[in-house]
């Protein structure tokens, strides 16, 4: 057998090894994204097989929703203020981590272990916390402090504020993880130079460390965005889009049009928008931080 001949074998062998689990890994990730494009043109209602095509339908109903508008506004908040905010508070953890303390690694533990949790949990324990008859009330109205009881989740101009902050508060670990990965890769010579040209901590920051750290920028922000995108935990839990929709999300609003509706087609229709919303920002958050990175 020439040689030819025996790795056009070999490559034919490793693609029946693969093939098992490639083959689960299409019909899981591609079969159902390919069939939303097919349920989303239907008025297909999920208790039967019956439906009828609707053509663009579906797509214009969504523009005219109250419900959808009022989730796409929440969730675009939400993930803008949480990239935001949280950037710069896991920016801030990455740089203190980085100093001299001596307790550094124990608090890099500390900080990454909410990360560890699932959303479910993160948001069973605050529920129980600061629920109006949770953990935190009892005790305040207990000493006399009823003045300070507040239902965190049950008005309108606090409960996005609320989730928006355990959202920083359980993922600050992770970024700054990833932000202290970048600052150890900065060499020390850049800080050295720039303090014989008399260069102060607000000129090495901005000119030296902020530059160097734009792999780091990309992908937490990209982290961030698309993870602030795709938020259905921590409301569906905590407030089940309430009060009214102040915190309903898209996410909760497919939920809700889908299984409680049973408007199948029309939250397909609806994903789907958001599929493509979610793609165009995040190619597009992409291109503009990488544009600014530098190398080293």
């Amino acid at each position: 057998m020439n040689r030819g001949a025996f790795r056009q074998k070999e490559r034919l062998l490793g693609l029946l090894l693969i093939l098992p689990a490639l083959t689960i890994f299409l019909t899981i990730t591609y079969y159902p994204l390919i069939f939303s494009f097919f349920y989303s043109v239907t008025d297909f209602t999920g208790r039967s097989l019956d439906f009828n095509f609707v053509g663009l339908e579906n797509f214009r109903n969504a523009m005219n929703d109250s419900l959808v508008r009022a989730s796409i506004w929440n969730t675009f908040s939400f993930a803008l203020f949480t990239t935001l905010i949280g950037n710069a508070v896991n920016l801030l953890l990455a740089l203190v981590l980085d100093s001299g303390l001596r307790t550094k690694n124990y608090l890099r533990t500390a900080f990454y272990i909410p990360c560890l949790l699932s959303p479910v949990i993160v948001s069973a324990i605050f529920g129980s916390i600061l629920q109006y008859d949770g953990v935190l009330n009892t005790f305040l109205k207990t000493i006399g402090l009823d003045f300070l009881a507040l239902d965190y989740f049950g008005k309108m101009n606090l409960a996005m504020p609320m989730l928006m902050a355990l959202n920083i508060w359980q993922w600050c670990g992770y970024g700054a993880i990833i932000y202290l990965a970048g600052l150890q890769t900065i060499p020390t010579e850049y800080y050295e130079a720039a303090t014989i040209d008399g260069a102060g901590a607000f000129d090495k920051f901005f000119k030296i460390t902020l530059p160097l750290l734009m792999p780091s920028i990309t992908i937490v922000t990209f982290m961030s965005l698309t993870g602030g995108l795709k938020l259905f935990d921590l409301p569906f839990i905590l407030t089940k889009g309430g009060p009214g929709n102040a915190t309903q999300t898209i996410g909760t609003a497919i939920y809700k049009i889908g299984f409680e509706y049973n408007k199948m087609g029309y939250a397909t229709a609806i994903a789907v928008l958001f599929f493509f919303v979610i793609a165009i920002l995040a190619i597009a958050q992409l291109r503009l931080t990488r544009s600014r990175e530098v190398e080293h």
